[in-house]
């Protein structure tokens, strides 16, 4: 259970952010539970008549709050693709936890009375004014702040790569060689360094992948000119170019 929560649910790695990321939130949301039921963020007045239109308002606000998470978050991951479930399922974990504390709050301050059939306009009201104010955490960036684990580096060197070398098979600038040797050969190490710090086992498999690929290219590249290279069949480097070009192992 305990794997399978941390291949699902993101948290920051080192205790000076991790402590304060995970106090902070729960701070404001004992705060934002006992006062925000009492006096609502928004008005009754303020919202589509209907339970439709409120569910739709509670959508969109749904979709803004999980943009705003995925931006705070985003760039611990390699890819979109291998951050895709566990920001998603982490969002989902949060706002569930401060939905809940919200509407015990709302029913002991008797703002909302517990019926057999629920009653979807009050429902809707109740959970536009729960989102409304986890929206309003996810804008101050202080709280979410994390760890950087060094993924934007590795971003950038392995974006340079897969832009510079396909131009081996066309007509490469000495400064676009110069650019593409430099990746190379810092590509490997900054992969080096960050696999031990990557958190799901779905990015630690890629960076690996990524690593073996960018050790062929450091062997093939540089301390050569692109005379040497341009003379090199393109064989071996095409293999290790489709290698670091895949997005999820």
């Amino acid at each position: 259970m305990a794997a399978v929560s941390r291949e699902l649910i993101y948290w920051p790695r080192g205790k000076e952010y991790s402590v304060a990321w995970i106090l902070s939130i729960n701070v404001y949301f004992v705060i934002a539970g006992w006062r925000g039921p009492h006096q609502p963020l928004l008005v009754t007045d303020s919202l589509p008549a209907s339970a439709v239109g409120r569910s739709a308002f509670v959508l969109l606000l749904l979709v803004l709050g999980a943009l705003l998470f995925w931006g705070h978050v985003r760039l611990q991951f390699l890819t979109w693709k291998t951050a895709c479930r566990p920001v998603f399922t982490t969002f989902i974990a949060l706002f569930g936890a401060y939905l809940l504390l919200w509407s015990a709050m709302a029913v002991l301050r008797g703002r909302v009375v517990p019926t057999a059939v629920p009653e979807w306009l009050v429902t809707t009201e109740e959970a536009a004014n729960a989102l409304a104010g986890f929206v309003a955490v996810l804008l101050v960036t202080s709280i979410w702040k994390t760890e950087d684990p060094g993924v934007s580096n590795v971003r950038l060197e392995r974006q340079t790569v897969l832009e510079k070398l396909p131009l081996l098979d066309n007509d490469m600038s000495e400064g676009d060689f110069d650019s593409l040797a430099s990746a190379v050969e810092a590509l490997p190490v900054s992969l080096g360094s960050l696999r031990p710090r990557l958190q799901f086992n779905s990015d630690i498999k890629l960076a690996a992948q990524w690593q073996g690929a960018a050790e062929e290219l450091a062997k093939i590249i540089p301390g050569k000119s692109l005379g040497q290279i341009l003379a090199i069949p393109g064989a071996g480097w095409k293999n290790a170019l489709e290698k670091l070009a895949k997005e999820q192992v």
